[in-house]
């Protein structure tokens, strides 16, 4: 008989068995071991958690048998197979209690490797420090399966990019620390930890601002409402604006705020709109550091 389906239909299908391959569940590998007269080849095998070990009988009649974890075959001939999957971490002896004087083996099986952990402590994100003065950068970084063996840390323009290196810094850890400085910019920091078994993780990206000072330039005369341009800003950072009317006196208490302006670019307008009054006054202009 002869039967046919709409093409339509067919392609659900494959669609179909498609989703169910993707949706099955990845499996470990598979080792596999002769039994043959007196003798398990290899006698010891290193596998993986998750990992299945499928003993094949090339000759005689034997077992094989886990004395500590009641794990145990029958008593089987050639071509016979026996297999189990090992989900726990450890060192296991194993025998055929037939010929236990001279047949015996081991299965160590290692647990996955889980990565180390890091993030940055220091600076914050969103911080600002003065360019070309030396601050000081931080991560913690532990690994709970092993040990911490190195963290590099990279700057970039970017919080996608990774940057270029640099420092690296020896384990264990937990703490990584140096001192550097950096020129004008906005910049991205990260850290890649790697572990003792050579699995890394990287950090969140950190945000800072190296910043210069900001001038001022006078745009009109003083004699009214002061307008000025300020220059050599960052866009995105704070700018207070601060004035001095009183002569007399300890200065750093004369000083009064007037404004505080988010620079929109490198070069921003501001003008006074709080002192209006003819009278002799001085501006300075500070960034929030």
């Amino acid at each position: 008989m002869n039967i046919r389906r709409p093409l339509a239909e067919l392609s659900a299908l494959v669609v179909l068995i498609e989703l169910l391959s993707c949706a099955m569940p990845a499996s470990g590998a598979t080792v596999n071991i002769t039994v043959g007269n007196n003798f398990f080849d290899p006698a010891s095998q290193t596998i993986n958690v998750g990992d299945t070990v499928v003993w094949t009988w090339q000759s005689g009649t034997h077992n094989v048998t886990f004395p500590t974890n009641a794990i145990a075959s029958a008593n089987l001939t050639r071509v016979g197979t026996f297999s189990t999957t090992f989900n726990t971490p450890g060192t296991f002896a194993y025998t055929c209690t037939l010929h236990s004087a001279q047949q015996n083996g081991t299965i160590t099986v290692l647990a996955v490797n889980q990565p180390p952990s890091v993030s940055l402590t220091t600076p914050a994100n969103g911080s600002s420090v003065l360019a070309t003065t030396n601050f000081l950068i931080t991560a913690t970084a532990t690994d709970a399966d092993g040990s911490v063996t190195s963290v590099q840390f990279f700057s970039s323009a970017s919080a996608g990019a990774i940057g270029d290196p640099i420092c690296s810094l020896n384990g264990p850890g937990p703490s990584f620390q140096f001192t550097t400085n950096f020129p004008a910019g906005t910049f991205f920091l990260k850290a890649v930890a790697t572990d003792n078994q050579g699995a890394t993780n990287t950090s969140a990206a950190i945000q800072f601002f190296s910043l210069t000072n900001a001038t001022l330039v006078a745009g009109s005369p003083l004699g009214g409402a002061a307008v000025f341009t300020v220059s050599n800003s960052f866009a995105g950072q704070q700018y207070f604006v601060d004035a001095l009317t009183n002569f007399t006196g300890t200065l750093s208490t004369r000083w009064f705020p007037i404004a505080t302006n988010t620079a929109p670019s490198n070069n921003f307008i501001f003008t006074d709109g709080v002192l209006t009054s003819p009278v002799p006054r001085l501006y300075r202009i500070r960034q929030a550091l």
